[in-house]
C-alpha cells in the first residue's frame, strides 16, 4: 500500500517545487503528503463510519473533529485533511520533540508539505518482524529512553497522546539527542481531559494488549503509550521485538498472554522496569509519574525501580 507521506531532506533541486520549499537549508526536513491520497483516506474514513448516534469517546474528542468531513469543502481541502497533525506541533515546544518550521502548500501540485527540524542521524533503530537490529549499549539506552520519557510526558501534559511510538519514530539528532516524531495518528483532548480513547491506532507490534481485541472500548491512551515506550526500550536493549508471530492474530494472541522474555538479562533492575512498564492490565501498569522519578536516577546509575 503506497504511504499517505514521505521523508525527505530539502534541498531545492526541484525547479516546480514551491519557491519557499526550494530555499530549505539541509538543516531541515520535509514530510511530503500527497492530497488526493489524504482526500481517499478521508472519504474512506466517512464509509467505515458507524451509523447511528456517536459516543463522546468514539474518536473524536479533539476540537478540531467537532467539524464534520462531511462538509463537501473540507473534504476537497487536502490542508483541512492533516489540520490535527499541524495544530498539534504547532503546540509542542520540547528539546525531545521534533519541531515544525511551516507548512507548504502549491495549488498547482499534488503535494502538500510540512517543513521540519532535521535529525541528521536518521531513525534510531530499524527493527520489525522478522526484522533484526544491532542492540545499543546500556549508556546508550538509558539516555534515549531518558529523552523518550521526558518528550512524552511533556506531550501528555499538552493533552495529547502519540499512539505511534516505536523507534521507526525515534530520530536522533547529530548531538545524539533523542527527538520524537510523527504525530499523524496522535490525538488531541480537552484540557483535563482523561484521555481516554476508542480509537485503535499504531503499528500492530507495539499496540497494548488492552487494543489487541475486537471490541476493546474505551482505553487509557497514556498508558497504551507507556507500552509503546516499554516495547521501544525492549527494541534498543536486545535489537529485536518482544513479541514475534506470523500472524497479525497469533501476534495480538503473544501481546496478550505471553511473558516478555529477557533471555540472558543480568541487570536485576532492568527485568523489573520492564515488566511495570510492559504490565498486562494497563490499570497496574506504571504511571508517567513514575517513570520520570526512575529516569532522574538513570543519568550516572543503572537501571533502577527502586
Amino acid at each position: 500500500m503506497p504511504r499517505l507521506w514521505t521523508y525527505t531532506v530539502a534541498r531545492g533541486t526541484k525547479e516546480k517545487q514551491n519557491s519557499k520549499l526550494t530555499t530549505c537549508a539541509l538543516s531541515q526536513a520535509v514530510k511530503e503528503f500527497s492530497k488526493a491520497r489524504l482526500r481517499k483516506r478521508a472519504q474512506s474514513h466517512l464509509l467505515r463510519r458507524p451509523r447511528g448516534p456517536k459516543r463522546p469517546s468514539d474518536g473524536f474528542n479533539s476540537p478540531l473533529h467537532r467539524r464534520s468531513l462531511e462538509d463537501p469543502d473540507q473534504k476537497r481541502n487536502a490542508l483541512y485533511l492533516i489540520k490535527e497533525e499541524i495544530a498539534i506541533m504547532k503546540k509542542l515546544h520540547h528539546h525531545n520533540l521534533v519541531s515544525l518550521i511551516e507548512v507548504l502548500d502549491d495549488p498547482t501540485e499534488d503535494s502538500l508539505y510540512m517543513v521540519m527540524e532535521m535529525c541528521k542521524k536518521g531513525v534510531v533503530m530499524k527493527v520489525g518482524l522478522e526484522e533484526r537490529a544491532d542492540p545499543y549499549d546500556d549508556e546508550l539506552c538509558r539516555c534515549w529512553f531518558r529523552d523518550l520519557v521526558l518528550g512524552i510526558e511533556y506531550l501528555h501534559a499538552q493533552g495529547i497522546v502519540h499512539r505511534d511510538i516505536k523507534p521507526d519514530n525515534c530520530l536522533i539528532t547529530s548531538d545524539d539527542v533523542l527527538k520524537v516524531v510523527d504525530f499523524g495518528v496522535s490525538e488531541m483532548f480537552e484540557k483535563d481531559s482523561d484521555m481516554f480513547t476508542a480509537k485503535s491506532a499504531g503499528s500492530p507490534a507495539f499496540l497494548p494488549p488492552e487494543l489487541c481485541v475486537v471490541k476493546h472500548g474505551d482505553v487509557s491512551g497514556k498508558a497504551a503509550d507507556i507500552w509503546s515506550m516499554g516495547v521501544t526500550l525492549y527494541c534498543l536493549r536486545y535489537g529485536r521485538l518482544p513479541f514475534e508471530k506470523q500472524s497479525i492474530f497469533e501476534l495480538y494472541e503473544a501481546i496478550k498472554t505471553d511473558p516478555v522474555a529477557c533471555e540472558g538479562e543480568t541487570d536485576e533492575n532492568f527485568k523489573d522496569l520492564m515488566s511495570r512498564i510492559l504490565e498486562k492490565d494497563p490499570t497496574r501498569r506504571i504511571q508517567m509519574s513514575a517513570l520520570r522519578g526512575i529516569i532522574c536516577m538513570l543519568k550516572n546509575h543503572a537501571y533502577n525501580s527502586s
